[in-house]
């Protein structure tokens, strides 16, 4: 996966971006940088709260975890293990600890 960084981050960081430089972005040779947004019509995004409490359930519900996981993953390739890390996370921790509390209060 290639990654476009913030252009004007690194410019205010000192380093030089002219025509040709590819110090934007981590293409290879054969890749091209495309730009995309969003998925689902923009909603599946971490972008502000609201977006990032919705996915959390979604993934939560475990409806689409895995294709919300591997958009992090592709999001940020770097960091593919705390990706991993915080979605399993969110799948044997809070869905195996709710699940438990609500049959607990089914029960009783």
């Amino acid at each position: 996966f290639c990654k476009r960084y913030d252009d004007d981050a690194l410019s205010s960081a000192g380093v030089a971006l002219g025509p040709g430089s590819t110090l934007n972005n981590n293409c290879g040779a054969m890749q091209a940088c495309l730009d995309s947004g969003a998925p689902n019509y923009g909603f599946s995004n971490f972008d502000n709260m609201l977006s990032s409490f919705i996915l959390i359930f979604q993934a939560f519900t475990t409806d689409n975890q895995a294709v919300i996981m591997w958009g992090a993953i592709q999001a940020e390739p770097d960091l593919w293990f705390v990706v991993v890390i915080f979605f399993l996370g969110i799948a044997f921790i809070i869905d195996q600890t709710l699940m438990n509390v609500f049959l607990a209060v089914l029960t009783t």
